[in-house]
């Protein structure tokens, strides 16, 4: 039966140190700049459920049968007519569009602002966590550095 030889586990090197902290940095770093583009999502969203709440409160002033302009894109539209002032077709998620009055519209995304801002809220505390957590690091990874350039004179 061969012996097994267990290998003396050496203290890692200053250099190995600076490298570990120095991914563990990087992983915060591409995490911070994944939170901020989820940021801008959730911002960019909720502009335009912003709006489709503030066209849909003024449904009420239109006239029958209102032309509009639709989107249509490429920044090119179409001339469209309303033609059912009570109901719009509301995307509930999942890609999922149901009709529903305006006065359910509106509370439909009432609620979706609400969870988006209740997601910003949480991505904001989680970047605060992860720059508390860089800002700790730093100092440490200077003088890693410091060392390091040190050893190389």
């Amino acid at each position: 039966m061969a012996k097994e030889h267990k290998k003396s586990e050496k203290p890692h090197s200053e250099e190995e140190k600076f490298q570990r902290k120095y991914m563990e940095y990087n992983l915060y770093r591409n995490q911070m700049q994944g939170f901020s583009e989820e940021l801008s999502t959730i911002a960019e969203t909720a502009r335009a459920m912003n709006t489709a709440r503030e066209t849909l409160e003024n449904f009420d002033k239109l006239k029958e049968n209102p032309d509009v302009l639709i989107p249509i894109g490429a920044q090119t539209f179409a001339h469209a007519k309303i033609t059912d002032l009570k109901n719009v077709l509301v995307n509930v998620g999942a890609n999922t569009i149901l009709k529903k009055d305006v006065p359910k519209a509106l509370e439909t995304i009432s609620n979706q602002l609400k969870e988006l801002e209740e997601a910003r809220t949480k991505i904001e505390t989680n970047m605060k966590e992860l720059a508390e957590k860089m800002e700790e690091m730093e100092p440490e990874l200077e003088e890693y550095a410091a060392k390091l350039r040190g050893k190389e004179k």
